[in-house]
């Protein structure tokens, strides 16, 4: 489509790809001389169609969907195995997908609150509180190492993995909620008696543990090294 003089038009893909490419060549039979011009336009008001979209989407779907089902309000924590009508498939907690959800919720009200006002500033930032609480568990209680995945309650360790990916979200996720707690008492807001210093001030070792090329295993415990190995042992 609008291609230079010269130049052979890519091959037709085939199967689910086939009715966009049509639909695209029919979109696209200006010439190349308007490509520049028209097709500026139509791209931007495109783009723009799309932001409007996915913002409706993302404020008035995606988030009251996670906001509504995904919070355990008897734990702390998220549940992230949802069916599409909100029932959990699986309650394991992966470390990773719970310090992802801190930074989602802190993030939304760092970045949005203001925007979206203080009913919906107040949710977010109670969101992501009930997981930067539940973080702390993620932790082995003789080692001090981070873990993969634990149980529903946090209690249970299921999951221990050498690599960093779990140390990463967390640090991310205590990072921007100790922002949201700044931002809230910079304005007067409630921060139910959390300290930002608390989360702002992460420990690095919990990079350093999980990342050694030589992983420590737990105490009296083997170390699990895939995500199919489950922790402890059968």
């Amino acid at each position: 489509p609008r291609l230079a003089p010269g130049l052979e038009s890519p091959a037709r893909p085939e199967g689910r790809l086939s009715g966009i490419w049509d639909r695209y060549l029919t979109s696209n039979n200006a010439s190349c001389s308007d490509m520049e011009t028209e097709h500026s336009w139509d791209m931007f008001a495109t783009l723009s169609d799309m932001c409007a979209t996915w913002r409706e989407d993302l404020f008035h779907n995606v988030i009251p969907f996670w906001l509504s089902h995904s919070i355990d309000l008897t734990n702390g924590g998220y549940f992230t195995a949802l069916d599409r009508d909100g029932s959990i498939l699986d309650d394991t907690k992966f470390v990773w997908l719970q310090g992802r959800a801190v930074y989602m919720w802190s993030r939304l009200h760092n970045e949005c609150g203001a925007e979206c006002g203080p009913d919906a500033a107040n949710k977010w930032f109670d969101a992501a509180l009930c997981g930067a609480r539940f973080l702390e568990r993620a932790k082995h209680k003789d080692s001090g190492l981070l873990l993969f995945s634990v149980s529903r309650d946090g209690t249970t360790p299921l999951h221990m993995q050498r690599k960093p990916y779990a140390a990463v979200f967390h640090v991310l996720g205590c990072l921007e909620f100790g922002d949201a707690i700044r931002r809230r008492q910079a304005a007067g807001f409630d921060v139910m008696g959390e300290d930002a210093t608390t989360y702002l001030q992460v420990d690095a070792a919990l990079l350093m543990c999980c990342a050694s090329a030589h992983p420590r295993p737990l105490p009296g415990r083997p170390l699990a090294r895939s995500f199919d190995h489950r922790y402890p042992p059968p």
